[in-house]
This record gives structure tokens, sequence and C-alpha cells, in this order.
């Protein structure tokens, strides 16, 4: 029983990712990955070209996060406020 509602609080639903999730996927993040995701995020509108480390980097955030492209993961760290926090 105790098994079933620790899976359940951590899925993702399809259309939104749930804030346990969100925090459980970050939690196990490096501080190269938020220190990316961060960067990423204050030039959104900027291409930017990554070096092969960065590009690794995103590949396993987009893998944690289990979602296809960074800007969803920067859409849901903003909706939930995670950058305002004061350490991170």
């Amino acid at each position: 029983m105790t098994e079933t509602c620790r899976t359940t609080a951590l899925k993702a639903d399809s259309n939104n990712p749930s804030i346990m999730y969100t925090l459980h996927t970050i939690s196990q993040m490096s501080k190269a990955e938020i220190e990316l995701l961060k960067k990423l995020s204050k030039n959104r509108g900027a291409s930017t070209s990554f070096s092969k480390d960065e590009e690794e980097t995103l590949s396993r955030i987009l893998e944690g996060f289990n979602v296809k492209t960074i800007q969803e993961v920067i859409t849901v760290m903003q909706q939930l406020k995670l950058f305002d926090l004061g350490g991170f």
C-alpha cells in the first residue's frame, strides 16, 4: 500500500507534471544542471550554442523530467516559481 501511494505521488500527469514529481526530479539534479537551467531561463529568446558537456547535461535534464524539450522544463519551473527560491 505504501509503495502504491509513493509511485502515484511521483507520477506525472499527461497534461501537467505534478509538483511532487517536479520537486523529486529537481532534488536529484546536479549543480551543473541547475545552473544550466537558470542560464537558459534568462536567455529565453536568444539562440544559444552548447558545448558537448552542456548538451549531455541537457539530455540528462530531459530524461529526468521525462519531456521532449527544455522549454517544457523551464515553463514548469517558472510556473511553480522555483527559480525564485533562495538557494536555487
